[in-house]
């Protein structure tokens, strides 16, 4: 975890000057073999930073064919060829390992770590060079100056985010206003055989994908139904108690028959970034890609957040699933949410007033806190509300034991 500030006068180890966020809409786990995806997370970072000259880059660099030569198209591309040999690269995995979730983390304070020292890192690992991979990598740490970093990472279901670290904050982009448009709900499982043909998406990857995914692409059909093409925009998924039956279906397997017997085909989506990813190549929905679940309240959680996109100028539509799962193991852990059902709720936000705009978003707010008074839905229906003829003043969820999740709404 890190732990960041605004700007001030104090001199910080590093700046942010930069954030971009992209997905390649194309495979599930392997990378967009062109880069494109990288490339405009890359890209996006670098013209909120001001284009600045690159003299770090932690690289994600998995050690693996198809990503380290994918990256090195994106990196290419967006630095030009020239600046890309420039350019350190630091391939931190190849030192300590793949910390999974934890490895952006790690990696952006290694690198800030650099700046403030004055360090051009090496890399670890000796061998031949991939050939489809041209980069700089030092042999040894230097002495040296460098003052702007690019960061990027990417992660299962195609998601790619890039940061830039530079001496000085860039100059803050306006901010926006985001609108919720159309809105549509799932309350079943829809039929394998419908839904491959509305999500063009085959009828055998349905069948090995999780119930979450199906309800979510089942959800994002109907609002493509009502909202017109959808191709360009982000989709963020809420969802809280994330792949809990799918991870007990997998790991039930391996208790019963050994590890030799588990199932490399469910295997990605035991990852709840898989929901995101399935409906990024199913749509083309190339823009920021993710999935949220901090607890009851992750369908606004995901709402606040693809607000949050749309008013900083990170994408101009978002679409935002909120999708539950209901089984033996989330009846078990759920807690207080006895009344969580599975279903889907999918709402387009953007920064368009117009075209169908229902709602101007207002205030949000998430916080441990007193939970609010009154019976709150949980999970995808704590959208539900915006299915209404006249749309509501505000979303409230309660998040047992202690949280509360609310947004504001002004109609349009």
């Amino acid at each position: 975890m890190l732990a960041l500030a605004r700007a001030d006068s104090r001199p910080p180890a590093a700046i942010i000057t930069g954030f971009g966020l992209a997905s390649d809409a194309v495979h599930l786990t392997a990378p967009d073999r062109d880069g494109g995806g990288l490339a405009r997370a890359a890209s996006a970072a670098l013209a909120e930073a001001g284009h600045p000259s690159i003299d770090l880059v932690s690289a994600h660099a998995t050690a693996t064919p198809f990503n380290d030569a994918a990256e090195s198209r994106a990196l290419a591309r967006v630095l030009g060829d020239e600046g890309a040999l420039a350019a350190v690269v630091h391939p931190f995995k190849a030192q300590i390992g793949h910390t999974l979730g934890a490895a952006g983390a790690l990696e952006l304070l290694a690198v800030a770590d650099a700046i403030e020292r004055g360090v051009l890192p090496a890399a670890a690992g000796e061998g031949t060079f991939d050939p489809g991979a041209p980069a700089r990598l030092l042999e040894q740490a230097l002495k040296g100056s460098p003052r702007t970093a690019l960061k990027v990472s990417s992660a299962f279901g195609g998601a790619n985010a890039a940061l830039v670290l530079g001496a000085n904050p860039a100059s803050p982009r306006p901010r926006r206003s985001a609108y919720v448009h159309q809105a549509v709900i799932v309350d079943r499982e829809p039929d394998v055989e419908h839904l491959a043909a509305s999500a063009r998406t085959p009828v055998d990857r349905l069948l090995r994908a999780d119930p979450l995914v199906r309800l979510a692409l089942a959800a994002v059909a109907a609002l493509a139904g009502v909202s017109g093409p959808l191709a360009g925009a982000g989709v963020i998924v809420g969802t809280p108690l994330a792949t809990l039956e799918t991870n007990a279906l997998f790991a039930a397997r391996i208790r019963e028959r050994g590890a030799r017997a588990a199932e490399p085909r469910r295997f990605p989506y035991t990852s709840p970034n898989a929901v995101a990813g399935q409906c990024s190549i199913a749509f083309g929905l190339t823009g920021p890609s993710f999935s949220v679940g901090g607890g009851m309240h992750a369908a606004l959680e995901a709402l606040a957040s693809a607000t949050v996109l749309v008013e900083g100028g990170d994408a101009d539509r978002i679409i935002v699933v909120a999708v539950d799962d209901v089984g033996p193991a989330t009846r078990a852990l759920a807690g207080g949410a006895a009344s969580l059902c599975a279903g889907a709720v999918a709402v387009l936000v953007s920064a368009r007033p117009d075209g169908g705009a229902r709602a101007r978003i207002g205030a949000i707010e998430l916080r441990r806190g007193p939970a609010a008074t009154g019976t709150h839905p949980p999970g995808h229906l704590a959208l539900k509300p915006l299915l209404e003829r006249r749309v509501p003043s505000e979303l409230v969820c309660s998040s047992p034991p202690d949280g509360l999740a609310r947004v504001v709404l002004h109609p349009v």
